[in-house]
């Protein structure tokens, strides 16, 4: 249900309104800089996300390249104590060509990036472009 929501959540930004967000929270780029705390995150929750991607065959773990992984942070939600929740798409390639694209969902909590198990959405197909603006929210 959790996870449920959080999609419903990120749907939610990606169709409202700019002007309305921006009102309510700040509203900072998309894409994540490498080598952030965000970053790091999303790239330990992807290698963890690549063993259930191997339980079915879609990726070989030992050919992805980390460095070419294409972060976008979709939600990130305080619950106050340190602890987050966060959404994130990501485009996992290995050295061979081979890519797939995954939406993940995962929490931090004291610090630890995923603290508990990696929820996988495998993206099938993707319709539209993403937003020109800046629409994805974190607390202030």
């Amino acid at each position: 249900m959790r996870t449920r929501n959080a999609l419903h959540v990120a749907a939610w930004v990606a169709l409202s309104a700019p002007t309305v967000l921006a009102a309510k929270q700040a509203i900072v780029p998309h894409a994540v800089a490498p080598n952030t705390v965000d970053w790091q995150c999303a790239i330990n929750t992807s290698q963890i996300a690549q063993l259930d991607l191997k339980d079915i065959g879609l990726i070989d773990p030992s050919k992805v390249d980390d460095n070419k992984t294409a972060v976008r942070l979709l939600l990130k939600k305080s619950f106050g104590g340190g602890r987050h929740e966060q959404v994130y798409s990501l485009v996992i390639h290995q050295n061979d060509g081979k890519s797939v694209q995954v939406i993940t969902e995962s929490t931090t909590e004291a610090g630890e990036c995923p603290s508990d198990h990696v929820k996988v959405f495998v993206v099938s197909q993707e319709l539209g472009d993403w937003p020109s603006h800046k629409w994805v929210l974190t607390p202030k």
